[in-house]
């Protein structure tokens, strides 16, 4: 995906310098740098204090205090205070002393 995302970044480059005022050329350059971007937060880890993820779908969990990512998701109470889980664990990170510091979504399911 790295690959894809330099590639495309090189592309958008000799765009903006070969589009000119050619407003064809311009709409490229702008999905261009729309799919870059969508490819770049999909593959990249989120940090917990630019954004919080989706409550119950399943993520990627990174943990400022243990350096093996793992699964889980993140769920707001009836209160709005949320916190992370493993799996389906009842019990949040926190209780185990796992302070989670990034997230990123799943990839899509291998369907062959």
């Amino acid at each position: 995906m790295d690959n894809f995302i330099t590639w495309l970044t090189t592309e958008i480059e000799d765009l903006k310098t070969t589009g000119g005022n050619n407003l064809f050329m311009q709409g490229k350059l702008s999905e261009a740098i729309r799919i870059r971007e969508m490819f770049k937060e999909s593959t990249e880890w989120i940090s917990v204090e630019d954004r919080l993820p989706e409550t119950d779908d399943y993520i990627m969990l990174s943990f400022e205090n243990f350096s093996l990512p793992a699964i889980g998701r993140y769920e707001v109470d009836d209160d709005g205070n949320g916190a992370f889980y493993q799996g389906d664990d009842d019990r949040s990170c926190v209780s185990f002393g796992l302070f989670v510091n990034a997230w990123m979504e799943l990839p899509k399911r291998y369907e062959g």
